[in-house]
């Protein structure tokens, strides 16, 4: 499976929402889809794609909540200068 396609593949997809769900409930209430890819896109796997599903989901399952805030507040400055 090419890199590409492992992080659009539905397994990964799942597991965002997994994730999402889990961080919804560790006070993270307004969390979005978007939000996370972003953080995984822009922070997790912006140097280093990963080579397989297992990787992905890893990558995804490790991350918490204040892992997120940070990465999005981060992002928010740089897109906001």
């Amino acid at each position: 499976m090419k890199r590409d396609s492992i992080v659009y593949s539905d397994d990964v997809k799942l597991a965002i929402y997994l994730k999402i769900n889990q961080l919804k409930r560790d006070n993270l209430s307004s969390l979005t889809y978007s939000h996370l890819l972003k953080v995984l896109f822009h922070c997790i796997w912006d140097r280093r794609k990963p080579s397989s599903i297992h990787e992905a989901v890893n990558d995804i399952m490790k991350l918490n909540a204040n892992d997120v805030v940070i990465s999005l507040h981060t992002l928010a400055m740089i897109e906001g200068s």
